[in-house]
C-alpha cells in the first residue's frame, strides 16, 4: 500500500457541533483497519489513517458512520468539490431559512403585539408547525438518530428545547383547564429558536467556506483545456486527457495547463500564485514549468512530464486540504469538553425544571420551570466550541498557501507558535546555492585546467552544490579551450561538439566513494583523487599538508584536491546571500527568536555569512549526523527548535526538529521530511509563517474564551439564578439569537487571519 492510500479524506454530512465530531471519530475507530480518524467540523471532512492495514471497504465505513447518525461519502474530484459543496450546503440552508423567517416573524408579532382574538392559539400552532416540521426537520432527525445510538449532540439540545416549547404550548392549548393561571404558550419561542439556529448555520456556512478560498484560487489556476501539438497540428483537448511526453503549445497570456519541460521556445513566467515569488522567471529550452502559472511573454512548446495528482499544483491542493482537515492538539480540549457537555447540560435543564417547580408548585411555577429548562437547553448549544479551533486553522492554512508556504498539518502550525530557537542551514537557505568557482590555487605542479579536470572527474558522480560548481567550471574551461582551438584552426566541427563536452570530455572515474558532509574520492587515470574539505583530508592523513590560510576571501568555501598522497590545489567556491535573508533575520530577531547557523562549511565561511545576515551564534564544519545531534541537544535543554534547510541534505535534522522547514526544496522531499515547505527560494515566507502561527494561536484562544464565557454566563441567566434580583427569565428566543451570534462571532474572528502577512 503506497503512502497516498495510508490516509484518505471523506465527506461527512449532518455534523453541527463538537459532539458530532466525537461520534463520527469513535464510530470509524471501531473498525480494526482504521488507526485514527480526525474530523474537521469546519470543512465537514474526516481524515482516516489506515497505517499498515489495508483500508476497509467504503460500505463498511458508511455503515458505522450511519449507525452513528451521519452520512459518509467519497470526496469528489478536487476541482469541483469545494465550490459545489459550498453552494449546495448554503442553498439548502437558505431555502429552510426563507420558509422559517416569515412564519417565525408572524408568530412572534401575533404573540407579542396582537391582542387575543378567536382561535389565536390554533393559528399560532399551525404557523409554527412548518417551521419545526420542515425547516427544522434536519435538526430533529439528527437528534432522533442521536437518541437511537445513545449519543447526544447540539441538535439534541435544540430539538428538546424547541420541541418541548411546542408540545407544552400545544398541551396548554388543548387542555386549558389544567392551568389555573397564565398558560405556558411558547409557540413564538419554538419558532424563533429554530429560525435563529438555522440563520446562524447559514451565516456560518457562508463564512466558514471563505476559509477554504485558497484552495478555490489554486483550483482555478489550472486551465480545463490544452492545445495539444501532434503531427504538426494543434488540437484543443481536456487537460485530463494529456499524457506524459505529449507536446502542448502555450502562447503569451495563457496559463500553462500542466507540469512540463520547455521543449522549444522561451518565455517569462509568473509563478507567484504557486511559489509566492513576485518576479517573473525566464524559461527556455530544458527548463521546468509548473501547471497553473502564467506565461507572460514568448511562445513555448512544452513537453508534459507530470499529470493528474502528480502535478505540483495538485500536490499543493492536496497538501492544503489535508492540512485544513487535520486537528491541532489544542482542539482536543474542545473535543473532551464537548463529549461530556451535552449530557451535563440536559442534567442542568432537568435540575432547573425540578427546582423551579419545587419552589413554586403552581401553574405559574410550571410555566416558569418549563421556560427556564427550555432556555437552558437552547443557550447551551456547543456550536461555537466546535468551531473555535478548526475555523481558525483552516483560515490560517489558506493564508499560508497564499504567500507560498505549505503547512503539513494543524499540529505543525500550533507547534510553530511555541518555537524559541531557529537553526538555519547555510547553503541554499541563507545563500542562493548557485555556487561558482572563483579561484584555483595551485599547491603542486599541475596547472589550473588539469586540477579542474581531475576534480570534476570525481565530482561528476555527486549532486552536492559544490560538486556541481566544480563540474560546471571545468565544462566552461573545456568549452573555452575548444572554442579557442576552433578559432585558430578555422574548423567549425569542434564548436558544434561543444554541447557534448559535459558528457564525453570528462575523464572516466571508477571506485567512486562519497563521505557525506566531507567529500569524495575515486580513481582517475589509475590514481586515487581526493576532493573534499579540511575534515576529509585530515581523515585521510593529510592534515600536515593543509595550508593555514589559502584565500583572503573568508566567505568562500574551500575544496581541496589531493593526488598521489599530496594536496595539489585548493579551489575557492563562492556563494551569494539571498536578497531577503538579512531582512528575514532582522524580522525574526524582532520576534524574540534565538537564531543559529549550522553548516558543514569551514568556520571562516560560515562566520562571514552569519555576520552578513546578523546571526551571532554558529556551528561550522558540522557533519549531517552532527546537525541532528545539535538539534537534539537544543531540544534536550528544554527549547522548542525549528530547523530550516533545503529538504534533502538536511532531511535528518528537519525530521528531528520540533518544526522542520524546507526552503526552495522539491515538493516530494519536503512533504516527507518537513512540517513546512517554502515553495520559492525566498526566506521571508518563514517570517510570515511564524507570525501567522502566533496570531493563529491567539485567535484560537480568543475563540475558546468566547465559547466558554458565553456558556458560563448564559446558562446561569437561562436557569434563572438571577431571577430573585432581576425578576425576569431569559426568553428562549433571545437565547437562540445569542447562541447563533456566538457561533458567527467565532467564525468572523477566525477570518481576521486572512489579513495576516
Amino acid at each position: 500500500m503506497n503512502e497516498r492510500t495510508k490516509r484518505q479524506i471523506y465527506l461527512i454530512h449532518g455534523m453541527h457541533c463538537a459532539a458530532c465530531v466525537g461520534r463520527v471519530e469513535e464510530a470509524l475507530q471501531t473498525l480494526p483497519e482504521v488507526d485514527a480518524a480526525n474530523v474537521n467540523l469546519a470543512s465537514q471532512d474526516v481524515r482516516v489513517v489506515f497505517g499498515k492495514n489495508e483500508p476497509p471497504s467504503l460500505q463498511a465505513m458508511q455503515a458505522v458512520v450511519a449507525d452513528a447518525g451521519f452520512e459518509l461519502s467519497k470526496r469528489p474530484q478536487q476541482a469541483q468539490s469545494i465550490a459545489e459543496r459550498r453552494s449546495a450546503e448554503f442553498q439548502a440552508l437558505r431555502q429552510r431559512v426563507m420558509i422559517a423567517a416569515p412564519l417565525a416573524a408572524i408568530v412572534f408579532v401575533l404573540s407579542m403585539f396582537v391582542p387575543d382574538f378567536p382561535q389565536k392559539g390554533v393559528w399560532l400552532a399551525i404557523l409554527t408547525l412548518p417551521v419545526l416540521a420542515w425547516s427544522g426537520l434536519p435538526i430533529f432527525k439528527n437528534a432522533i438518530q442521536g437518541v437511537r445510538h445513545r449519543s447526544m449532540n447540539m441538535d439534541t439540545l435544540i430539538a428538546i428545547g424547541s420541541g418541548t416549547a411546542y408540545l407544552v404550548s400545544l398541551f396548554a392549548l388543548l387542555a386549558p383547564q389544567v392551568w389555573k393561571g397564565n398558560q405556558p404558550v411558547y409557540f413564538d419561542a419554538a419558532a424563533i429558536t429554530i429560525f435563529f439556529v438555522l440563520l446562524g448555520r447559514m451565516l456560518e456556512e457562508k463564512a466558514k467556506w471563505k476559509t477554504a478560498s485558497a484552495i478555490d484560487q489554486l483550483v482555478e489556476l489550472q486551465p480545463q483545456t490544452a492545445s495539444l501539438w501532434k503531427n504538426g497540428t494543434e488540437e484543443n483537448v481536456p487537460v485530463e486527457e494529456l499524457q506524459a511526453d505529449d507536446l502542448i503549445r502555450v502562447r503569451p497570456g495563457e496559463r500553462i495547463p500542466i507540469d512540463g519541460q520547455v521543449w522549444d521556445g522561451s518565455g517569462s513566467v509568473d509563478e507567484s500564485m504557486v511559489t509566492g515569488e513576485s518576479l517573473p522567471v525566464d524559461k527556455s529550452d530544458g527548463d521546468e514549468v509548473i501547471g497553473g502559472t502564467m506565461n507572460l511573454t514568448g511562445g513555448m512548446l512544452v513537453k508534459v512530464t507530470r499529470t493528474g495528482g502528480e502535478t505540483v499544483l495538485n500536490q499543493i491542493i492536496e497538501l492544503v486540504h489535508t492540512a485544513q482537515t487535520s486537528k491541532a492538539p489544542i482542539a482536543r480540549l474542545a473535543d473532551r469538553v464537548a463529549s461530556v457537555f451535552v449530557p451535563v447540560v440536559i442534567g442542568i435543564a432537568l435540575t432547573t425544571f425540578t427546582v423551579w417547580w419545587f419552589l413554586t408548585p403552581s401553574a405559574a411555577g410550571l410555566s416558569k420551570a418549563t421556560l427556564a429548562a427550555v432556555t437552558v437547553l437552547v443557550v447551551s448549544c456547543p456550536c461555537a466550541l466546535g468551531l473555535a479551533t478548526p475555523t481558525a486553522m483552516m483560515t490560517a492554512m489558506g493564508r499560508a498557501a497564499e504567500f507560498g508556504l505549505m503547512v503539513k498539518d494543524a499540529a505543525t502550525l500550533e507547534q510553530a507558535a511555541h518555537v524559541e530557537v531557529i537553526v538555519f542551514d547555510k547553503t541554499g537557505t541563507l545563500t542562493q546555492g548557485n555556487l561558482s568557482v572563483a579561484n584555483v590555487k595551485q599547491l603542486g605542479t599541475q596547472d589550473e585546467f588539469e586540477i579542474l579536470r581531475l576534480a570534476a572527474a570525481v565530482e561528476q558522480h555527486s549532486e552536492h552544490p559544490l560538486a556541481r560548481a566544480i563540474v560546471a567550471a571545468y565544462t566552461e574551461r573545456a568549452s573555452q579551450q575548444t572554442s579557442d582551438t576552433a578559432s585558430e584552426t578555422g574548423s567549425l566541427l569542434p564548436v558544434m561538439q561543444t554541447a557534448s563536452l559535459p558528457a564525453t570530455n570528462l575523464p572516466i572515474s571508477v571506485d567512486f566513494e562519497n563521505i557525506a558532509g566531507q567529500g569524495a574520492k575515486a580513481k582517475v587515470d589509475g590514481e586515487v583523487i581526493l576532493v573534499g574539505n579540511r575534515t576529509f583530508l585530515e581523515s585521510n592523513g593529510l592534515a600536515d599538508q593543509i595550508p593555514a590560510e589559502t584565500f583572503s576571501g573568508s566567505s568562500a568555501s574551500i575544496v581541496f584536491v589531493a593526488s598521489l598522497g599530496k594536496i595539489i590545489a585548493a579551489i575557492e567556491v563562492q556563494d551569494e546571500l539571498k536578497a531577503d535573508a538579512a531582512d528575514a533575520v532582522s524580522e525574526l530577531k524582532s520576534m524574540n527568536l534565538d537564531l543559529m547557523v549550522i553548516s558543514g562549511d569551514r568556520t571562516a565561511t560560515v562566520a562571514a555569512i552569519s555576520k552578513a545576515v546578523g546571526i551571532k551564534e554558529l556551528r561550522a564544519e558540522v557533519l549531517p549526523q552532527d546537525k541532528v545531534r545539535e538539534v537534539e541537544r537544543l531540544k534536550d535543554s528544554g527549547l522548542v527548535v525549528a530547523m530550516v534547510g533545503d529538504g534533502i541534505n538536511d532531511a535528518p535534522a528537519l525530521a528531528a526538529a520540533d518544526v522542520g522547514i524546507a526552503i526552495g526544496a522539491g515538493t516530494d522531499v519536503a512533504i516527507a521530511t518537513a512540517g513546512m515547505t517554502v515553495l520559492s527560494d525566498r526566506v521571508l515566507p518563514i517570517v510570515q509563517g511564524f507570525r501567522l502561527s502566533r496570531r493563529t494561536m491567539q485567535i484560537v484562544k480568543q475563540n475558546l474564551f468566547f465559547a466558554f464565557i458565553y456558556n458560563l454566563i448564559g446558562i446561569p441567566f437561562a436557569a434563572g439564578v438571577f431571577y430573585p434580583w432581576t425578576g425576569w427569565l431569559l426568553p428562549p428566543m433571545f437565547a437562540a439569537a445569542a447562541m447563533s451570534l456566538s457561533s458567527v462571532s467565532v467564525v468572523m474572528n477566525s477570518l481576521r487571519l486572512r489579513h495576516v502577512g
